[in-house]
């Protein structure tokens, strides 16, 4: 997490998450109180901007669903 007193996603003591924050600076936009952000390789402290990939929280679920089941069929 990172200080940022005046993010409007900061919490009580004024911490934002940090992929959070990065995503929102590198395409300077907002996320929107219903989105997400999926780290690409699964590494959640991997918070380059490359990696990260904004998107609505169903879809986030919907695509590691879809992981699961690709694993399960794998083994």
């Amino acid at each position: 997490m990172i200080k940022c007193v005046e993010h409007p996603k900061a919490d009580i003591h004024g911490y934002v998450y940090e992929h959070v924050f990065v995503m929102e600076n590198y395409y300077q936009c907002c996320m929107l109180k219903w989105g997400v952000v999926h780290h690409i390789n699964e590494i959640p402290t991997d918070n380059r901007p490359e990696n990260l990939q904004g998107m609505m929280r169903f879809q986030r679920t919907t695509l590691h669903k879809k992981q699961r089941i690709k694993l399960t069929l794998s083994h």
